[in-house]
């Protein structure tokens, strides 16, 4: 009787499996789990230098953007007087915007990237996708007078002036600008300047000696190129490597392996300095403030050893995770504690997972973070006095998955009340129409019309996934058998503490590590605060096309002009 109930709980589970459609993924913790994220394209803001502005696809309110914030589809980005930034995705492709310019994300799906410049300077490498057809283009950048399209490994310059002039100067690699005849092949060391809007003029020239935004892209591309800290990681994981190798040192630990430990003061803690920020398909996402805060906050699991934390890299098959940590309950607040390793991540958790409550960080003074749920929800601190348990666990009941907790319009900004004032505001002109090869997807709902729908989700402790992957909610999934005993050794580490073997030698001699920001400035002329990108004109007046133009409009788009005898390539 026994077997026959056990061979009915195994097909249940390979039938669900099927109705799914996912299958299951490996992570560092014990067994494998369902992965609805696996085809979702990532990318991050990488670097940030004054104030930069966000705005979300599905809020229409600008705000101060922070550092590792993931991007998501029309999703808008603008460089504000005396800034600049990097956008960074998961094949190894950059963006890097000059001061006064504004960046649009168009399109992530799977193995292409769709982008929009209206306005400013910004420097892109592409980098090829293995197997990609010749005529298909997994690049595209769309501007006022241009439609760049890439279809292998590429790293080029675009400036779109206040009049929608645009300049594209190719430094590697090759690319081409659709036309309704023969496509504009501009190759490396080539520079092409297009002006006029309904019969373009293309000129071609050998592209100019490098400036100081060339220079500052090249210091740049080249720390990035002698990051070392990739050789201990997954060759998937291309984000936020250089600043593993900056923040930190990469050690042994017995039992662990080659662990990273950052470079932090007394008393720090994982999963501190940040915010958890809605952001869909995941939902609550954590958004690090701390530079280095992409590969050890998404990827892995923390430990505490006798020298303080360390991080402990996944397998090779490691998916990102919004933030692997294990969230706590309360009635009237949110609590969340590191993973450690051994412990399972539930993507897709529901109500019917049974949770190992034997967490390893748990008993780490201070490893354990309450907010008030209210302060979880908007990021404002409040003026109420707030007492957290002594107990979280005891005191309140832990999560699976995320918590099931409502978000509200504030959930959407990492940083509350920055950056919000007029001055800091993108021109009108930023809206203005561009030439178009591929038409953008539909827009995302509205953050006020998709919430009431992921309500029931919400409150099942699911992420919200079936609108957006496709993923078929199951009410019913059969129970997670987590009842295994972790390793001896681990479960020793709780008490005993490993220690750090030879720190200091473990750190390659062979690669130097990455200048400071200090030194990039000193290596650039005129480096330091006084340092300018390229300037663009600052007085930007919107002329309305036609009566009744709504003060935010999104991007409109145009199919490419009709072929003129007035075009001119020289």
């Amino acid at each position: 009787m026994m077997n026959h109930l056990k061979t009915i709980w195994i097909v249940t589970i390979l039938l669900t499996g099927g109705l799914i459609g996912i299958s299951p993924t490996p992570v560092s913790g014990e067994g494998e789990i369902p992965n609805p994220f696996g085809g979702v394209r990532l990318s991050r803001l990488s670097l940030i230098e004054g104030e930069v502005q966000l705005q979300r696809g599905n809020d229409e309110e600008w705000f101060s953007a922070a550092v590792n914030m993931p991007l998501r589809p029309y999703d808008k980005i603008w460089a504000s007087d005396g800034a600049r930034t990097e956008v960074q995705f998961d094949d190894g492709t950059m963006v890097r915007l000059a001061e006064n310019t504004s960046l649009d994300l168009l399109n992530l799906a799977p193995g292409r990237i769709h982008l929009q410049l209206t306005l400013g300077v910004a420097n892109i490498i592409v980098h090829s996708v293995s197997g990609a057809s010749p005529e298909a283009f997994f690049f595209e950048l769309n501007t006022p007078q241009a439609d760049l399209l890439v279809n292998n490994s590429a790293k080029f310059r675009v400036n779109v002036t206040e009049d929608g002039s645009t300049e594209i100067t190719v430094r590697e690699g090759e690319i081409r600008l659709s036309s309704d005849e023969e496509p504009v092949v501009v190759a490396r060391g080539q520079r092409v300047v297009i002006e006029g809007s309904e019969n373009p003029r293309y000129q071609l020239e050998s592209a100019g000696q490098p400036d100081e935004w060339d220079r500052w892209n090249e210091i740049r591309d080249s720390d990035i190129a002698r990051a070392f800290s990739g050789r201990y990681l997954s060759p998937d994981i291309s984000m936020g490597v250089l600043e593993l190798d900056a923040y930190g040192q990469w050690v042994l630990v017995p039992d662990y392996g080659r662990v990273w430990m950052p470079r932090v003061s007394e008393g720090w803690v994982p999963y501190f300095s940040g915010r958890w920020v809605w952001i869909e398909p995941w939902g609550w996402t954590w958004v690090s403030y701390e530079p280095w805060g992409w590969i050890p906050y998404h990827y892995g699991r923390w430990v505490m050893v006798s020298q303080g934390w360390v991080w402990v890299p996944g397998s090779r098959t490691e998916v990102w995770t919004p933030g692997s940590v294990r969230f706590i309950q309360g009635p009237d607040w949110v609590a969340w504690v590191p993973l450690a390793p051994g412990e399972r991540y539930y993507y897709n958790p529901g109500r019917s997972v049974r949770v190992d409550r034997r967490l390893i960080n748990y008993r780490v003074p201070g490893a354990v973070t309450v907010l008030p749920r209210l302060t979880f929800i908007t990021g404002n601190p409040g003026h109420r006095k707030f007492t957290p348990p002594a107990d979280p666990v005891r005191s309140g009941r832990i999560v699976a998955g995320p918590p099931p907790v409502l978000p509200t319009q504030s959930s959407l900004r990492p940083k509350m009340g920055e950056g919000t004032g007029s001055k800091f505001q993108p021109p009108r002109v930023i809206n203005r129409p561009v030439v178009y090869h591929n038409p953008a997807p539909a827009p995302p709902a509205r953050f006020e019309d998709r919430v009431n729908k992921l309500h029931e989700v919400i409150l099942q402790g699911r992420p919200p996934v079936a609108d957006t992957q496709g993923f078929r909610i199951e009410k019913n999934l059969p129970r997670v058998d987590e009842d295994r005993r972790l390793p001896e050794r681990i479960r020793k580490d709780i008490i005993i503490h490993k220690s750090i073997r030879d720190p200091v030698r473990e750190i390659p001699r062979s690669l130097p590590r990455p200048p400071s920001l200090e030194r990039e400035q000193a290596r650039i002329p005129g480096g330091g605060k006084e340092h300018r990108q390229p300037q663009l004109p600052r007085n930007f007046e919107l002329k309305k096309e036609a009566p009744g133009q709504p003060e935010r409009a999104r991007p409109l788009y145009r199919k490419p002009p009709e072929p003129s005898n007035s075009r001119e390539i020289k």
